[in-house]
């Protein structure tokens, strides 16, 4: 079923332009839609960044410039991890552009700082940049206002174009030749009529030769290009109110470039059709939204026609105009965002052969990849909850006996469970808030006082407790009753350990090496922790029987290096456990136990890719990859009803893995907008349609949210 999205088309009264609109029976473009599954911090004030491989293992990776240097490098399934520490730049750098300045095969970099000066920076080909020349504008007040990188004189060697700011003297294009070897020649100047806030680069006249198109304030301004480096006379097209960025592509497909220019004044996006001898046709708007900076063109919906993309310096949004083919576009498509979007950027981050789109957050400075999930999506318009904090952790529940599943969520940031009833039509109510413990970072449900209500039981890290809310069977709660369960507690499951028919916790204990476990005494209450070795460090772990005995086992991951041990502790059935038995080392956050091949045999799903099949003895398998990545919570179910169950994983992967039926996962399917950072992730039919729904919990946005399932 189709995502469902609310068009933009804006209302302009009095205005001297006209917004475009689709002709009359013209077909809609497909849909077009991205997630936002996370942002990643920058560590510095830059609006900006480049798209290039800098490790030169295939895949994008970005590189932004403030007063820092950040370089993320791109995993290939749509995430991004720093394996470089932020390095300072000599100045606060807002402009940085990318390419091969001295022929090693490594990607460079130019930085454009608060100076009067581009800056060279060579790459060693691990993202790794050594700072190598700067060449002056010509002027001690210049400063830069953008920089590209093109080949504009033929000889096979990478040249710079600079815009400036400055005295009029200083303003315009600055050419910088390159000579191949990572040096550059003394600029050349050629003025543009105004500032030139934004440059697109192209054969606009079908010389061979590449041309300029600058954004200056007031109008377009074409530089022809001469092919030996230098440029001719500025012809003017004009655009809408400030123009400040401007991109080029073939917009009606008659094999010649034409212009889409951002008007920051006036809300719209200009399209400029270009002629065969480089001249362009009159501008046609289109209402985009608050101040739009930046572009970025390519085909989002699959259709063969080029698009736009947009990024808004004065609103949390960016925005997509499906193209026609034709020239025209249909009116924009909006996307929400958790703040401004200066700059946007176009890559296909995750290998799927579909266009995503990186945008650069204002508050806080961050980068978030936009993943492309193709228009067609399994679940309706996502539904966001208020909390009292920011989610870590979400489980799910009957709490008021009307046979439909509520929510409970551990807040770490409140120190307090959250809870969200069903509001019986597939929708949660406003969340009630109940105190506990410092900093809780698991949840768990089960019936641990024999009343038949289901009670909520959370691992709280920050008192090394765990406390337990009692549910009334209405919907409340009785005060949480803190428990000790040693030190820096964190994971908590809830099971009949010692065969006695009551509720028994578990928690992993990563300050004392251990797993604590709390016998219930089927009240409510429970006995002093009893603690078992479990490896240096536990930070998570599953419950279930892994050897087929009929007592409950547990799986447990620890360390804090980048590969960590996991280990099988069997249980005895009497609330012991045998000593540690060694599995594996991998990589990951988070591990999910459950029968993915259908042979009746716990596995273990480990969220960074992999799956170790059981063999049902307590021992398992080679790891098996299985396509499907997460960075913190997963869950497993059939959520697409084909009786195998899919992984949904969370946090820099949002989406669902459709399971094969063997331990291994379809590529992720990403299929589903959460809020910001979502760690946490639990399965069940909220509106009684027989289809597994999601809810998110949402680290950095305060809010769960609600995925109802709308697979046919």
């Amino acid at each position: 079923m189709p995502v469902r999205f609310s068009f933009y088309v804006p209302v302009l009264f009095g205005m001297l332009w006209a917004v475009a609109l689709p002709a009359a029976g013209r077909a809609a473009a497909p849909p077009v839609s991205f997630n936002s599954p996370v942002a990643y911090p920058l560590h510095n004030s830059g609006t900006w960044f480049t798209l290039a491989d800098f490790n030169n293992d295939g895949i994008p990776d970005i590189a932004s410039a403030g007063s820092y240097l950040t370089v993320l490098f791109g995993d290939g399934h749509g995430a991004f991890y720093a394996d470089t520490a932020p390095t300072p730049n000599v100045a606060t750098c807002g402009q940085v552009a990318s390419g091969d300045f001295n022929g090693d095969g490594n990607i460079d970099l130019v930085l454009g700082c608060d100076y009067p000066a581009i800056f060279i920076l060579l790459g060693n080909g691990h993202g790794v940049f050594t700072p190598d020349g700067t060449y002056g504008f010509g002027g001690d007040e210049a400063r830069p206002l953008f920089v590209a990188v093109a080949d504009v004189n033929h000889d096979g060697k990478l040249d710079i174009v600079a815009a400036t700011e400055g005295p009029t003297e200083n303003v315009g294009m600055h050419i910088f030749l390159g000579n191949g070897d990572g040096t550059f020649q003394p600029q050349q100047r050629y003025p543009t009529g105004g500032l030139p806030w934004g440059v697109a680069i192209g054969d606009f006249n079908g010389d061979g030769n590449l041309d300029l198109a600058v954004a200056n304030g007031t109008a377009v301004a074409i530089l022809p290009g001469n092919g030996d480096g230098s440029f001719g006379a500025p012809a003017f097209y004009a655009a809408n109110k400030d123009p400040v960025y401007v991109a080029t592509g073939d917009f009606n497909r008659d094999g010649r470039l034409d212009l889409a220019v951002a008007n920051a004044a006036s809300n719209t996006v200009s399209i400029l059709l270009g002629n065969a001898d480089g001249t362009f046709q009159p501008q046609v708007a289109y209402g985009v939204g608050t101040d739009p900076g930046c572009l970025a063109v390519g085909d989002f919906n699959g259709d063969s026609k080029l698009d736009v993309a947009v990024g808004f310096a004065g609103s949390g949004t960016y925005a997509v105009l499906p193209g026609n083919g034709d020239g025209t576009f249909q009116p924009a498509v909006i996307f929400h965002t958790a703040s401004e979007t200066p700059f946007i950027a176009a890559a296909d981050f995750n290998g799927d052969g579909k266009l995503d789109l990186g945008v650069i957050l204002k508050t806080p400075n961050t980068f978030s990849p936009q993943l492309n999930i193709g228009g067609a999506d399994w679940f309706a318009q996502p539904a966001n909850f208020h909390l009292s904090g920011d989610a870590s952790a979400v489980a799910a529940g009957d709490f008021n006996g009307d046979g439909k599943p509520d929510v409970a969520v551990a807040v770490s940031s409140a120190n307090a469970v959250n809870i969200l009833l069903n509001d019986g039509s597939g929708g949660l109510e406003t969340m009630q808030e109940y105190p506990v413990a410092a900093g809780p970072n698991s949840v768990v449900v089960g019936d641990f006082n024999g009343d038949g209500a289901p009670d909520v039981a959370v691992a709280a890290g920050g008192a090394d407790e765990i406390s337990v809310l009692l549910g009334s069977g209405n919907g409340s709660f009785q005060a949480a009753e803190n428990f000790d369960a040693g030190a820096e507690v964190r994971s908590i499951a809830a099971g009949d350990f010692n065969n006695d028919g009551k509720l028994d916790l578990v928690v992993a204990d990563s300050g004392s090496e251990t797993v604590a476990l709390l016998l219930g005494e089927g009240d409510g209450g429970f006995h002093s922790a009893q603690t078992f070795p479990a490896g240096s460090r536990p930070f998570a772990l599953a419950a279930g029987d892994f050897n087929g005995d009929g007592n409950l086992d547990l799986a447990v991951f620890s360390g804090s290096s980048r590969e960590n041990p996991i280990y099988i502790l069997l249980g005895d059935g009497k609330g012991g456990f045998a000593a540690p038995t060694y599995v594996t080392e991998l990589s990951g956050d988070a591990l999910v136990a459950a029968d993915v091949n259908h042979d009746g045999k716990l596995d273990l799903i480990v969220s960074q890719g992999v799956t170790l099949l059981g063999n049902g003895d307590g021992t398992f398998q080679a790891a098996l990859a299985n396509s499907c990545y997460s960075q913190s919570g997963m869950a497993v179910g059939d959520v697409n009803g084909d009786g195998i169950p899919d992984l949904v994983p969370t946090g820099s992967v949002a989406g669902v893995c459709v399971g094969n039926g063997d331990g291994t996962f379809q590529y992720p399917q990403y299929d589903f907008v959460a809020g910001i950072d979502p760690l946490s992730v639990v399965l069940a039919d909220f509106n009684g349609d027989g289809k597994l729904d999601i809810v998110a919990g949402n680290a950095g946005s305060s809010d769960v949210t609600l995925l109802t399932n709308t697979t046919p």
